[in-house]
């Protein structure tokens, strides 16, 4: 329904804005007389009467970013732990009432495997539209319209990744077995050459007297 109601609104809007701009003009026809004023007086009026019905969204999005910076936060209790079987707990959301719209600070808990251990916890936040949005929606909890309207940490995914152990020197430790097993048939393979190498040269030796 959102689709078929916004851009009538929005044409109707555009609209109703260009009649009031020129209207107003008109009824200032005699403290501006030059033409060109009555130009720039109308389309300022024009400019500001366009983004009245997001209003609401507009101003409450600065605090919603501040919000978003402050919370939105990911903290690793576990990391040796993460894992592909990592499941989300999903627990009660906080609601914000102090920026205008419907805002739900939402946090969630990242469990092992089996819903023991709480391998890391983070927060989203996640805001409701305006009046517009939820008058032209069927749903209640719509996005916004002027704005995303949802954060989460940064690289959540990526960050929730299992990491593997690291060694004194930085590298990887599941990297070096690899790299060790990998080398090993070369060494052998080199051991054999030295010990047939020695063996050919004590063939070829004369031999020492007692």
């Amino acid at each position: 329904m959102l689709h078929l109601l916004l851009p009538l609104v929005v044409g109707a809007w555009l609209l109703a804005s260009a009649w009031i701009s020129d209207h107003l003009v008109s009824l200032l026809g005699d403290a501006l007389p030059d033409r060109a004023w009555r130009m720039v007086v109308e389309l300022l009026v024009f400019v500001v009467l366009l983004p009245l019905p997001l209003a609401d969204e507009l101003i409450a999005r600065p605090a919603f970013d501040a919000l978003c910076r402050e919370r939105a936060q990911l903290t690793v209790h576990a990391p040796a732990s993460l894992g592909p079987q990592s499941q989300r707990l999903r627990l009660r959301p906080e609601p914000v009432d102090s920026l205008g719209l419907g805002v739900l600070v939402q946090p969630w808990w990242v469990l092992g495997e089996g819903g023991g251990l709480v391998q890391a916890s983070y927060t989203t936040v996640e805001a409701r539209g305006g009046w517009l949005a939820r008058w032209a929606s069927d749903d209640p909890g719509h996005r916004p319209l002027s704005f995303k309207g949802f954060c989460e940490p940064h690289d959540l995914e990526g960050r929730l990744q299992p990491r593997l152990p690291r060694d004194p020197h930085g590298a990887t430790l599941g990297r070096l077995e690899r790299s060790d097993k990998s080398d090993s048939p070369d060494r052998q393979a080199q051991g054999r050459k030295r010990q047939e190498a020695k063996l050919e040269e004590d063939r070829s030796s004369p031999l020492r007297p007692l």
